[in-house]
């Protein structure tokens, strides 16, 4: 499966999306050096060392993004790094990592991985989506509520999904969530307390995978589930195998 390119139109904002995307990983060392400042922060204690151990993940992950800023000023394109890995793998490490950041905001996090299937796509720009729709979720979760990732692997691809117990997306703007002047403006006027950027972020890198990405209110109003899909791509050496 060949991968796409964005669009000479997208070349601008997706730049835009990579510096906002800096300001997840930003934000997880601000609150962590905000914490230890105010003396919150008990190294004695395993729960506060972890989220020491992701500030210090989130940094290398800033030069990461950095990295993929080059890349695209350079070459004009968001080229997807594709290699073989389990799925449960990066989930666990995805969801270790949040967890902390979770319970800084009295927020929890369930999650679970079906299927054993190793998948073939970008690792890094994966890991990087989960991140902006999990941030999302804090936003919006209520408190006794956990958030919910759920991944599930087969032998096409896979599907990620992120579910929060909260307001819903005001269903006019549904089908657009992910579109840059729908985030601004529902963020503006204080309809959907979204995380800047983030979703329409999220957009831009499913497509340079050829996946695909939604948004659904649960029944009555409950809350929202996002959906990520993706199919195996394969280098062109290892297509036939």
């Amino acid at each position: 499966m060949a991968v796409n390119q964005p669009p000479e139109a997208d070349l601008t904002l997706l730049t835009r999306m990579i510096i906002h995307d800096l300001d997840a990983p930003i934000s997880v060392i601000n609150r962590v050096l905000t914490r230890l400042l105010a003396g919150k922060l008990d190294l004695k204690k395993e729960n506060h060392v972890n989220l020491i151990r992701t500030s210090l993940s989130a940094l290398e992950r800033v030069q990461l993004m950095l990295n993929d800023m080059q890349e695209v000023l350079t070459t004009r394109s968001l080229t997807p790094h594709i290699q073989l890995f389990d799925l449960g793998a990066l989930i666990k490490n995805i969801a270790d990592r949040f967890m902390p950041i979770a319970e800084a905001e009295e927020k929890s996090l369930n999650w679970t991985v079906k299927g054993r299937h190793k998948v073939s796509t970008d690792s890094e720009l994966i890991d990087r989506i989960a991140d902006n729709l999990l941030l999302n979720a804090l936003y919006h979760v209520h408190s006794r509520t956990p958030i919910l990732l759920e991944a599930a692997s087969h032998e096409r691809g896979f599907t990620l999904k992120v579910t929060n117990i909260g307001p819903p997306i005001p269903v006019e703007h549904l089908q657009s969530i992910f579109d840059a002047g729908t985030q601004l403006h529902l963020t503006t006027n204080r309809k959907w307390k979204g995380h800047g950027l983030g979703l329409t972020f999220c957009r831009l890198a499913a497509e340079a995978l050829n996946g695909k990405i939604t948004a659904v209110n649960l029944p009555d109003g409950a809350g929202v589930v996002f959906s990520l899909e993706v199919g195996n791509i394969f280098k062109e050496k290892d297509s036939h195998d």
